[in-house]
């Protein structure tokens, strides 16, 4: 720890065999030795190793549950971490029959923790896929509740049809589950048409994932964080949308004063002049240079607005303010 503390980059750095200081702990059962890390560097549990394994995938494979509790108390969001088979360790836990693990993380008041329970690995199985698969009919009673029993996997799979497929290597409990919570085989299930409202909030889902993708909101680290892009981009866009709106209130050279009328002089040399009338307000710029102000002006403002109304989408007041 002292080391640690007096040269934090040691704890990130790898050994000649690619291990860093934390997974050798782990590997040699040093449970204090992993905790005393963690509470110099919590950001030191989200480092992965080969196979992009973290701490929390390996104390749930091994079903270290006091490891596993006091790495989701000092860093919940490791929960999110997935593997090179982008499996979490809720899928490793069950994986490997784990049920304390499992119990200890779905019990874990985290926030999303329900859609974590239904996120999927490579082959499309969530963690009801893979207990109905490898017969754990408690595991499967835990998560009915919380997944759609009826959700697909790649193969084009329900729950129903891994069990029917096993059925002779199964006992009959994990099929009383499945049938308790009315699942179904792929073949029964009916898929209604997309209403209007669905199709809706699908157009919005795909804008919303185009908006972060060119304005560079994906990808950010955590200490540029999305929100504070997105503060950025609106309010340059704000200052944008400001500064032109004033510019079409007061253009260059401002408005007339006064009021003249179109009339004709006479010079010493008896040649004539005419003057142009104009009223007050109007404005004193004229000809092409009023068009390409107010062309490039008005471009500014209608690109800026734009940008404000995409960068707000899903914001909360969203509707109001538009």
């Amino acid at each position: 720890m002292e080391i640690a503390t007096l040269k934090p980059s040691f704890a990130w750095k790898l050994n000649p065999l690619g291990f860093r200081p934390m997974r050798l702990a782990l590997q040699n059962g040093k449970d204090q030795t992993v905790k005393a890390m963690l509470a110099i560097d919590s950001e030191l549990v989200r480092f992965k190793a080969k196979g992009r394994i973290t701490p929390l995938h390996y104390a749930a494979e091994i079903e270290n549950v006091d490891l596993l509790t006091e790495i989701l108390r000092v860093c919940p969001s490791s929960v999110e971490d997935l593997t090179v088979k982008c499996e979490t360790a809720l899928h490793i836990a069950v994986k490997n029959k784990m049920l304390k693990a499992f119990r200890v993380q779905k019990e874990w008041p985290i926030r999303n923790n329900g859609e974590i329970l239904k996120w999927t690995d490579e082959k499309g199985n969530t963690a009801l896929h893979i207990a109905t698969s490898t017969n754990q009919p408690e595991v499967m009673e835990l998560l009915i509740e919380s997944v759609d029993v009826n959700a697909k996997n790649l193969a084009n799979l329900t729950a129903m049809d891994i069990f029917h497929l096993q059925q002779n290597s199964h006992n009959q409990e994990a099929g009383k589950v499945l049938r308790r919570a009315k699942a179904k085989r792929a073949y029964e299930i009916i898929i209604p048409p997309f209403t209007f409202a669905e199709k809706l909030i699908s157009w919005r889902s795909s804008l919303i994932e185009l908006r972060d993708k060119y304005l560079g909101i994906l990808g950010q680290s955590q200490k540029d964080s999305p929100n504070d892009v997105r503060n950025v981009i609106l309010v340059v866009s704000i200052l944008i949308a400001t500064a032109t709106y004033q510019a079409s209130l007061n253009p260059p050279g401002g408005y007339w004063q006064d009021d003249k009328q179109k009339n004709i002089t006479t010079t010493s040399n008896d040649s004539s002049q005419v003057q142009n009338s104009h009223r007050p307000g109007e404005m004193i710029l004229q000809g092409s240079d009023l068009i390409i102000f107010f062309i490039s002006n008005s471009l500014a403002f209608s690109l800026s607005i734009l940008t404000i109304l995409i960068v707000i989408i899903g914001l909360p007041f969203s509707k109001i303010l538009y």
